[in-house]
């Protein structure tokens, strides 16, 4: 409570908006539908009680913004909501670089992330990044900008009265979410066919996002438990799959970090409004329905050893000699059991009693050996670079123009922790969890 103003839980607000989102996403794009249902059936059918709970109604959304400004708006509506910013991705180093940077807002805390398990991954368009955008496209994409408006006038008074009370007013809750699910609702009005064309020959990820008049719902995904037989399911469905499952494939140990796949993006007719101030309808290619399996969380060194083995299957002449190869890898490089991969600083995991008592002092090692302490893998609640970029541009109508030198900007990273407010480290929040497990055992 909050000067005498009933605040509602922000764990329920965001089990509202996830769930609004995904009812919303699947009116807009029906196929999303079918994807749920299958990822339902898999789940059911397969026997793995590991965050059991969460997969039922885990999801994550993805969205696009065209300014530093308007990533600082989405900052304050979603820490309501209690996401926080986690992690930061600068898809201009993948292999087809895309003009943006993001980051993921989701709860920090484990027991929020198990109440309701809901992130969205936050992409801004660098807009003056000359390597993509010729000073004269910059200054036009900057004015354009100043027009858009993201949130209704609503949401915009809610949110500065929410933020300045800590939060949102229980007897508000309801429109809240209902306005901040509108955020996300795909806008119909005309899109100016010229702009969007010459954004469209940089990339179609800059039409998508500075064309339109707000931002969007890119895409919505489901944890599945088993993503290799999801892909398969939905291809006999005859849903068209993306042809690759992103990310470290299954190996002898237990699944890591994440993988990713989706139903290629769909024909979706828009309105575009040419010079001579004619409307037309055209069909765009940008919105697509992802699932994720999630595995073990990593420490920068485990990632490390996973890095290398994805490189390892970057020249396979075909899929099934690249999983080879990166399995090989992994296999060679890693041990293969949780207990030792948390024991030697590969991965995270979170210790409890087994049996005891604890003897002082005594090394973890041994406790685990004799079966005094157990440990459980920590998930991976965050994202993959080089496996988003895929995504994206697997789900592309076409690449958009290269560019000649891909390295990192790091001042981008300081613009977007700036429009954030704070940015965590999520190697820091899987150590603080791993090491508040060993003080909860009062060691």
């Amino acid at each position: 409570m909050t000067n005498n103003i009933d605040l509602a839980d922000p764990n329920e607000l965001r089990a509202a908006l996830a769930a609004g989102l995904s009812q919303m996403y699947a009116d807009e794009v029906p196929k999303y539908g079918h994807l749920v249902d299958a990822t339902e059936r898999v789940n059911a059918s397969v026997d793995d009680d590991r965050d059991a709970g969460r997969l039922g109604t885990e999801r994550h959304g993805a969205v696009r913004v065209a300014t530093f400004d308007e990533l600082a708006q989405l900052a304050q509506l979603f820490g309501l909501f209690g996401m926080q910013a986690v992690g930061f991705y600068d898809l201009r180093t993948s292999g087809t670089p895309i003009p943006v940077v993001s980051t993921a807002f989701r709860p920090i805390d484990r027991a929020d992330m198990e109440s309701s398990p809901f992130r969205m991954f936050t992409s801004t368009l660098v807009a003056d990044d000359e390597r993509f955008f010729a000073p004269a496209v910059t200054a036009e994409l900057g004015k354009r900008a100043q027009q858009r408006q993201l949130f209704s006038d609503e949401i915009a008074a809610l949110v500065a009265e929410s933020v300045a009370a800590g939060g949102v007013a229980a007897q508000v809750a309801s429109r809240f979410v209902e306005l901040a699910i509108d955020v996300f609702r795909l806008n119909d009005e005309p899109i100016e066919a010229d702009w969007y064309a010459q954004l469209d020959s940089v990339s179609p990820v800059a039409s998508d996002i500075a064309a339109a008049a707000g931002t969007h719902l890119n895409h919505l995904t489901p944890r599945v438990a088993d993503i290799v037989a999801l892909h398969a399911l939905m291809e006999d469905e005859g849903v068209t799959m993306i042809d690759r499952i992103q990310g470290p494939p299954a190996w002898d140990g237990p699944d890591v970090l994440l993988r990713q796949t989706s139903f290629r993006a769909l024909d979706e007719e828009r309105t575009f409004l040419d010079a001579d101030g004619q409307q037309r309808t055209d069909v765009v290619r940008v919105r697509f329905g992802e699932v994720e399996q999630r595995g073990i969380a990593l420490t920068p060194e485990g990632r490390a050893k996973v890095d290398d083995a994805m490189a390892a299957g970057a020249d396979a002449a075909d899929e099934s000699e690249r999983l080879n190869r990166i399995r090989h890898a992994l296999n060679s490089g890693l041990p293969s059991t949780i207990e030792e991969l948390v024991a030697q600083g590969y991965a995270f995991g979170r210790y409890s009693l087994k049996s005891g008592p604890i003897v002082e002092r005594t090394p973890i090692e041994v406790l685990m050996a004799d079966g005094v302490l157990k440990v459980e893998p920590i998930t991976y609640e965050d994202f993959l670079p080089a496996s988003a970029a895929g995504i994206f541009a697997s789900n592309l109508a076409h690449g958009g123009a290269a560019v000649a030198d891909d390295s990192a900007r790091l001042g981008d990273a300081d613009r977007l922790r700036q429009a954030v407010g704070t940015l965590h480290d999520p190697y820091a929040l899987y150590a603080a969890e791993q090491q508040g497990s060993l003080a909860a055992l009062g060691r």
